[in-house]
């Protein structure tokens, strides 16, 4: 799908992400070894007023190096909820992990009751991971935060 085409409420996949946010991709997995993980390294505009981007069904991690930013996600038709991340902030990361957690967790049933054949297999496959990885990270590293 071209890009010009896409309006910001649409699905895209973790491949495409990058042709939504402006940046210079900076490093990228690739390569035989990398076929089940997609890890890319983006330089982001220092300030950026509003950026509206599609959904993905995979987990997208924001790294905060230095300042803070304000990530803001609403359930389709509902309400905007803002969640602050500063550098180091690990209270402010796992609040955000939770909330992508419930997310998911209802997101799926619907995607695996609505969507058919391959699609379907894959994304909800996809989320299974994606809420056993966040699982584990909160168990791990936010117990008490």
């Amino acid at each position: 799908m071209l890009r010009s085409a896409m309006k910001p409420s649409e699905l895209t996949s973790a491949e495409a992400f990058e042709q939504h946010v402006p940046g210079k991709l900076i490093a990228g997995s690739g390569g035989r070894s990398w076929k089940d993980l997609l890890v890319q390294l983006f330089s982001r505009q220092h300030e950026q007023d509003t950026l509206i981007v599609p959904a993905v069904p995979e987990p997208l991690i924001v790294w905060v190096l230095s300042g803070e930013a304000v990530v803001e996600e609403r359930p389709l038709g509902g309400a905007w909820l803002a969640n602050s991340v500063k550098a180091g902030d690990f209270v402010g990361l796992c609040r955000l992990l939770r909330r992508n957690l419930d997310d998911m967790v209802k997101a799926r049933g619907p995607m695996a009751r609505c969507m058919t054949g391959h699609d379907q297999g894959e994304n909800v496959a996809q989320m299974d991971a994606s809420v056993g990885d966040i699982r584990y990270v909160l168990a791990r590293h936010c117990q008490g935060r």
